[in-house]
């Protein structure tokens, strides 16, 4: 007997009409934009797959958020960020004026000061068997919902390249001070292999050819890491994801030997009393030797960059922006040092220099929020906007998809394989049905107990 919920509807936050995600004009406005629909989030695809009675909103617009409203719902929640708190709190207000009687929060933007009272219940972390657990049914096993998105490359109207989007482990136990996560999702806990061979089985099976593996850091749980890139292998599936520099360094002739094309890092700073300050065991030697193997073997690097420690000067930061240019990391995200609620710099900057910045739209790594001692505001969105011009540039943007194309010609033998491989992501792009979203249906004996499954064994 399936135990009746209460009609509940979670959402994103609003976005304007058209939205697109913009890869490579992060940093800077470019006539070539790897571009794909803002449709999907993973926190409300992950609830949605294990709690399938819970209805999912995502990315609406402000017009098919109140359409929905319409409809009636006993709870409405939010899953958001900081910089959306603003939005959230609109969206939140129109739930109550529709008759809601219960709001909840989740994602990091429960922590937002300017969030604080808009909603009954929060579920901070991942919270598929927190939510499980309030509404009194069972999660047998995790599992991880199929999600494909379609890249497209503007200002071309054409479809290019499927990409499946995943996690294999979720949370991180590390201590960097700017993070949100070590106090979000403190353990890095797995996603069950059986929901991992499943969701990469229905990929291959789909038209994708290359998956986004979004862990905070890839690799952290050895063993269960090296079990995903067996099966990234046995599907011959090519892979990016995030990880540490020496997670790479250990494991890069094992993940280069299953398809792996590429990896993110944290290069945060060059200076290494500031990477010692935000408890960054980093490097930067380190980070350079491995950017040469990588390119050895014709593999891929980027990397995230924060500008604005509180030693820095407006001169400096200029001698900074010049010495990480010179790195060669295929490419680089350039932000501005942001604190955010619930960190420990949040409160070491808030003591000693003050937040004074109460526009939550603002806490998006593109503004400087805070009372930096040496540079202000509009110095620091100058050197941003230096910092961006500088690492992008036509011959590095040219050399990381040229290393894309020999990674796949390697793996496969020929350049001339290579081509025939990119030449079908289009058609398989337009072959595939996008029938989005897609949720795998309930495991079959599935049953609604009145208490929530503790979950899985959390490793780290």
């Amino acid at each position: 007997m399936t135990k009746k919920l209460p009609k509940i509807l979670l959402t994103t936050y609003y976005i304007e009409p058209g939205g697109w995600y913009e890869y490579f004009s992060h940093n800077k406005p470019s006539r070539f934009q790897m571009v794909y629909h803002v449709k999907h989030s993973h926190a409300l695809s992950c609830i949605k797959q294990n709690i399938p009675g819970i209805e999912i909103l995502q990315f609406p617009t402000w017009e098919e958020y109140e359409k929905k409203l319409s409809q009636g719902w006993d709870i409405v929640g939010f899953s958001f960020y900081s910089a959306q708190t603003q939005r959230v709190a609109r969206m939140a207000k129109a739930a109550r004026d529709a008759g809601a009687k219960e709001l909840w929060g989740g994602n990091y933007g429960i922590t937002t000061p300017g969030a604080l009272g808009l909603f009954d219940k929060v579920f901070p972390g991942y919270a598929e068997y927190d939510i499980a657990d309030y509404l009194g049914v069972k999660i047998d096993r995790l599992r991880h919902p199929p999600i494909i998105d379609t890249w497209y490359i503007r200002p071309l109207p054409f479809r290019v390249q499927r990409v499946g989007q995943m996690q294999s482990q979720r949370g991180c136990p590390m201590k960097c001070t700017f993070c949100q996560t070590p106090r979000w999702a403190p353990r890095s806990t797995p996603i069950p292999l059986e929901s991992v061979d499943e969701t990469l089985r229905y990929f291959k099976e789909h038209g994708v050819d290359w998956v986004g593996i979004h862990d905070e850091s890839f690799g952290l749980l050895e063993d269960h890491s090296r079990e995903v890139v067996k099966l990234l292998k046995k599907y011959r599936l090519f892979w990016t994801t995030q990880t540490r520099v020496e997670t790479a360094t250990k494991f890069l002739d094992e993940w280069c030997d299953a398809y792996l094309m590429g990896f993110g890092v944290g290069i945060e700073n060059v200076d290494p009393q500031t990477l010692k300050d935000w408890h960054k065991n980093l490097s930067p030697q380190a980070l350079l030797d491995l950017a040469d193997e990588v390119h050895r073997k014709n593999r891929y690097i980027f990397g995230y960059y924060i500008l604005g420690n509180a030693n820095a000067t407006y001169e400096s930061t200029i001698a900074e922006i010049e010495a990480v240019t010179k790195y060669d990391i295929d490419y680089i995200w350039m932000t501005i040092l942001t604190p955010f609620p619930d960190t420990p710099l949040w409160e070491e900057i808030d003591n000693k220099y003050g937040i004074f910045e109460k526009d939550w739209d603002k806490f998006d790594t593109k503004h400087l929020t805070w009372n930096h001692p040496h540079i202000k505001p509009g110095q620091m969105e100058k050197l941003l906007d230096f910092a961006c011009e500088s690492v992008v540039s036509t011959k590095r943007l040219s050399k990381f998809i040229w290393r894309i194309y020999k990674s796949y010609s390697k793996h496969l033998g020929s350049y001339a394989k290579g081509l025939a491989l990119i030449s079908s992501f289009p058609y398989k792009s337009y072959r595939h049905y996008e029938k989005e979203p897609y949720f795998f249906p309930p495991l079959s004996g599935q049953k609604d107990l009145k208490n929530g499954s503790p979950g899985p064994k959390e490793d780290l």
